[in-house]
């Protein structure tokens, strides 16, 4: 009886690797192409190659930090994943980081530097508290782009994403010479985000079946137009005790400009307000 359940154990212990090998293949040799694809790109470096799907990455070390280098099948190369230490992120990142009030508690755990085809580097600082964990992607000048619910060897999620031509077409137009930060599409609400840097501003525009319907940014509450801090004013007035944060959201859309105003009242959630361009409440 003990032989054969040794026997069934064995079987499904060769099963299960089968079937990760299929997913995650070590040491796999690779083409003379993709071998001359990470040699321009990096250098004579000793490396080890491993395949996920048709894609194939370069694990190796250089001035003391792990790397990953992403090639597709053409020896393309898609994605460098570099681990850092905390201290090697920019000023910016970490101040941002560090004002982010609702992960008080939370540890710190890895950080990376993500290279990314035809994308501006981000970094990723993952967190943890108990059994949740999130990945929080900034770019260089420390803006918080998205916050993600960590999983399992999951950077074949930081690969670059292709947009649509349409959407690539109407950023041309509107935003000529933008830098692409990320993108997120949501699954439930089908709305694309595209995050991108002009001149050095971060905008979050939005589109839904490759039509855009919103670009957004943050201000300070005292640029605002007069109307608009007229009508915050009046609200402060209904939300006793509440105090006004210094930025702003200010929202193009193709039916006309508004802005989001939040309003923080101590032990309570905020409240936000949106206020149209000439001072009436958004609808």
């Amino acid at each position: 009886m003990k032989l054969k359940m040794y026997f069934v154990m064995l079987a499904m212990g060769l099963l299960s690797f089968a079937m990760q090998s299929c997913d995650d293949d070590d040491n796999a040799p690779v083409s003379e192409q993709l071998e001359n694809a990470f040699v321009k790109e990096f250098g004579n470096i000793a490396h080890d190659w491993s395949t996920r799907g048709t894609n194939h990455i370069a694990t190796f070390n250089q001035d003391n930090k792990e790397k990953e280098a992403w090639f597709d099948v053409n020896g393309v190369w898609l994605m460098t994943e570099t681990d850092i230490v905390y201290e090697a992120l920019p000023a910016e990142v970490k101040t941002t980081f560090e004002a982010l009030t609702k992960y008080d508690g939370w540890k710190r755990d890895d950080v990376d530097m993500l290279e990314r085809k035809n994308m501006e580097t981000v970094y990723v600082i993952e967190v943890e508290k108990g059994n949740e964990e999130y990945d929080l992607y900034f770019d260089t000048k420390g803006n918080l782009l998205k916050e993600v619910a960590d999983k399992e060897d999951d950077s074949e999620d930081y690969l670059p994403t292709a947009l649509p031509d349409a959407v690539s077409k109407i950023l041309n137009e509107k935003y000529a010479g933008y830098k692409l930060l990320e993108t997120d599409l949501d699954k439930t609400t089908h709305v694309l985000e595209v995050d991108i840097l002009l001149q050095a501003i971060k905008l979050e525009v939005c589109f839904v079946n490759n039509v855009w319907v919103s670009t957004a940014k943050e201000v300070l509450y005292d640029t605002l137009p007069a109307k608009v801090k007229e009508a915050v004013e009046n609200a402060l007035k209904e939300h006793q005790g509440a105090e006004l944060d210094d930025e702003a959201d200010e929202v193009d859309t193709p039916k006309g400009k508004y802005y989001i105003v939040e309003l923080e009242i101590e032990g309570k959630p905020s409240v936000s307000i949106r206020i149209n361009e000439d001072g009436t409440p958004k609808q």
